[in-house]
């Protein structure tokens, strides 16, 4: 069967290094878009954060963010919002307290932090948002954070994934995306399951999705989509399970999957 959507991740995929969207990855998409493909971003970044992206590749929508604990329309209309349980969120105020963690929540596509500090300073940079400070993140997560993100040096985030994984198993969906990023969503929330929600609305079979990424979050997506291409850059266990491994994400690796199975056939 034709492809008929294609869902890609941004940081590390769509994106090159110095957070840009390649030439080749730009044409690629538009000669999709052209014969009739739905062309979706499913990051983990903020709606605010994907939009600009997002109209640069000049996808419809909606936009698949948050790892899909939330699915926005490119006007800003909510799809569908899985927010963090309260009470798992404050178990996470708790736990960044205790061992002084660089915790970010989320509410209404604002992220707040505890103090502007390195990791603070870091996600900032790559996200182009600038977190509200609030020394007290209770009242946040109270509310209903989107989903929660703890930033640290990648030793001891993988550490922090694989000890907080088996703290919340069946309560919170933990994943790795970035190096320095632990990212914590309401169990059961993933882009996988958003991009399957998304395809049964437009009346598709997985076989007709394909999907595009390069980390730990992107494997649900990958694993449900009829083609699951990994970057050359992916980490090991994405390209293990991806059905072809392109090239990296600063060598022509979207536009190489797009022309190999949307443009040749």
């Amino acid at each position: 069967m034709p492809i008929r959507l294609i869902a890609i991740d941004m940081d590390g995929t769509l994106l090159t290094d110095d957070l840009q969207i390649p030439s080749s990855a730009k044409a690629a998409i538009a000669a999709a878009r052209a014969r009739g493909v739905r062309v979706v971003p499913a990051t983990g970044r903020m709606f605010v954060s994907a939009l600009p992206y997002a109209r640069q590749i000049g996808a419809e929508g909606p936009i698949i963010a948050y790892n899909g604990a939330k699915v926005v329309d490119l006007d800003g209309r909510v799809r569908k919002h899985h927010p963090v349980p309260p009470e798992e969120a404050l178990a996470l105020v708790d736990l960044a307290e205790k061992h002084d963690l660089c915790l970010h929540l989320y509410f209404e596509d604002q992220t707040y932090v505890r103090r502007f500090d390195e990791g603070a300073q870091y996600y900032a940079s790559l996200a182009g948002v600038e977190p509200v400070v609030m020394p007290d993140l209770r009242p946040v997560a109270r509310r209903g954070t989107t989903k929660a993100l703890i930033v640290d040096d990648p030793a001891a985030v993988e550490r922090w994934c694989g000890e907080l994984s088996r703290r919340f198993a069946g309560r919170l969906l933990v994943t790795r995306s970035l190096p320095r990023f632990v990212e914590f969503m309401a169990a059961g929330v993933c882009k996988g399951v958003a991009l399957a929600e998304l395809a049964a609305e437009l009346g598709l079979a997985p076989e007709e999705v394909m999907a595009i990424g390069d980390s730990y979050n992107d494997i649900d997506m990958l694993t449900y989509a009829g083609v699951g291409v990994a970057l050359g850059n992916a980490q090991p266990a994405v390209k293990e399970m991806a059905d072809w491994v392109s090239s990296a994400n600063t060598d022509h690796g979207v536009a190489r999957a797009i022309e190999k199975f949307v443009l040749a056939s």
